[in-house]
């Protein structure tokens, strides 16, 4: 999936080539993407800040940097921010209906 969903980059490759082990989701600790936000954008690439929700009710946010490559947009790893906290929603668009 990481291969489908991001852009070719060094960090990709290396990801590929070592990925973490595997482990399973902790027992309630669920998150979904609650909102976005178009923070940059021009022809090749996007910046769009995702928010989430856990299912404690607490929210968080992180920049997905995307890339134009052959006709998709692709995460591109290289660039990728932690996930930081945040106290509400009000600059995000709701992403509902999941």
């Amino acid at each position: 999936m990481i291969e489908r969903l991001s852009a070719p980059s060094e960090t990709r490759d290396k990801y590929l080539a070592t990925p973490p082990p595997f482990s399973a989701p902790r027992e309630g600790t669920n998150v979904q993407i609650a909102g976005f936000r178009i923070q940059a954008y021009s022809d090749h690439t996007a910046a769009v800040v995702v928010a989430i929700k856990n299912s404690q009710g607490g929210l968080g946010s992180q920049t997905l940097p995307l890339k134009w490559v052959q006709g998709d947009w692709k995460v591109d790893l290289s660039s990728f921010s932690p996930l930081s906290p945040i106290d509400d929603m009000a600059d995000f668009v709701p992403w509902s209906g999941v």
